[in-house]
């Protein structure tokens, strides 16, 4: 079964975010992951009001 699926990927020598995660500091790294926390609680919390708000 997983044969099926290995098959069809293909590997990339690198990624953008790979990339990211090799070549940038600590400091970067932090800044941009805690922003992205930052984005995703909001998003988050919008679903959660607009839930409460139906019901």
């Amino acid at each position: 079964m997983f044969s099926i699926l290995k098959s069809k990927t293909k590997k990339v020598s690198s990624t953008a975010l790979s990339d990211f995660v090799n070549k940038s500091s600590l400091d970067e790294k932090k800044k941009v992951f805690i922003a992205a926390i930052h984005q995703s609680n909001a998003a988050q919390n919008k679903i959660i009001q607009q839930a409460a708000e139906q019901y």
